[in-house]
């Protein structure tokens, strides 16, 4: 969340309606994941759109765990975990090196 939450940050700075804009996508985002439908209900020919929602692997490493008593993707979710600090660690270093703009926006 803080790898996601960094940039809109950022761009908040900026752009004044960025909050706006973030509240449609959060919702759009959410009502695209299965957190309320079961991901069997989608069609094979949209299936690659789970595959490219990051949600998806944590929302169905919990009904792994919670109603089929298996355990979760690991290596998926392992790897959006790096992905995830890498990231973070990429838009902290940039924050240090721009922060008079921010401060110069503010």
């Amino acid at each position: 969340m803080m790898a996601i939450a960094l940039p809109i940050a950022y761009l908040c700075v900026f752009v004044r309606d960025m909050d706006n804009l973030v509240t449609h996508i959060l919702r759009l985002w959410f009502f695209s994941s299965p957190v309320i439908w079961s991901q069997d209900r989608i069609p094979e020919k949209l299936r690659f759109l789970l595959d490219i929602n990051p949600m998806y692997y944590f929302l169905a490493g919990y009904r792994n765990i919670l109603l089929n008593n298996s355990n979760p993707d690991y290596i998926t979710l392992s790897l959006i975990g790096a992905m995830s600090f890498i990231f973070a660690l990429f838009i902290i270093y940039y924050y240090n090196h721009h922060e008079y703009k921010i401060i110069k926006a503010l």
